[in-house]
């Protein structure tokens, strides 16, 4: 398939909780190079790339991992499935044109192989 055929895009991303909130139940902690302790997990966001509201839809965070695929699951299925898989939480702000939901930092190879070979797939 040629990248016309891909319909969707899904980045990982690093995000920190803000000091003095809980996080989600996948939050660890990690030490940062100054000693401070930080909590932190993955954010995976996958986008419909041919609605036009995910085009103009900025990354929020320090995205580490990015693929585009083809997918005739919605985005709440897909979600749904790896939340569902990898222990994940979902968001609770889903729309149209993205979806998002949270994994442990532990999770980052299993996420980026399934994402991988959802990418060989289509």
């Amino acid at each position: 398939m040629t990248n016309t055929m891909k319909n969707r895009k899904a980045t990982l991303e690093v995000y920190f909780v803000p000091e003095g909130m809980t996080g989600r139940n996948e939050s660890t902690w990690m030490m940062r190079e100054d000693g401070v302790l930080v909590k932190q997990n993955i954010i995976l966001s996958i986008w419909d790339t041919q609605k036009s509201e995910a085009n103009s839809s900025a990354e929020r965070g320090p995205v580490f991992y990015r693929v585009n695929f083809f997918d005739s699951l919605s985005l709440e299925k897909r979600v749904g499935e790896m939340t569902k898989k990898f222990k994940g939480t979902p968001s609770r702000n889903t729309n149209g044109y993205y979806d998002t939901a949270s994994f442990e930092i532990l999770r980052k190879m299993e996420l980026t192989e399934y994402l991988d070979s959802l990418a060989r797939k289509g």
